[in-house]
């Protein structure tokens, strides 16, 4: 037979805090987030340099064949997707480079990494 208690439940024990939790990151873990942050950075700025680079390539052909001619859907399709994308980029970044604290970034980030995680 099943016994009913009407009394409170019995307090339970919360659980132990992971050791990362309690203690500072040991030096490998740290070296490891600056490599880490260092490849993400020539990551993120390669594309970007390489889109400023094609477009100094093509200015003048763009030129030549975009804004000296009267505007199309084609046209405006094209200036959109190029110069959009740059300011992306660029804007990205700035973002990227910018010193935000990671309080401030991490709702926005999918991906975040801790240099020092809270205590």
């Amino acid at each position: 037979m099943l016994e009913v208690s009407h009394g409170p439940p019995p307090a339970q024990a919360s659980p132990p805090m992971p050791a990362s939790a309690t203690t500072s990151p040991t030096p490998e873990i740290l070296a490891s987030n600056i490599l880490y942050l260092h490849a993400t950075l020539y990551l993120t700025l390669a594309p970007i340099i390489a889109m400023i680079y094609d477009h100094s390539l093509t200015f003048d052909q763009e030129v030549r064949r975009i804004w000296r001619r009267p505007l199309s859907g084609a046209s405006l399709l094209f200036l959109m997707v190029r110069y959009l994308s740059l300011s992306f980029g660029v804007l990205g970044l700035v973002w990227f480079l910018s010193p935000i604290t990671n309080t401030v970034r991490k709702p926005f980030n999918i991906l975040t990494i801790e240099l020092f995680p809270d205590t």
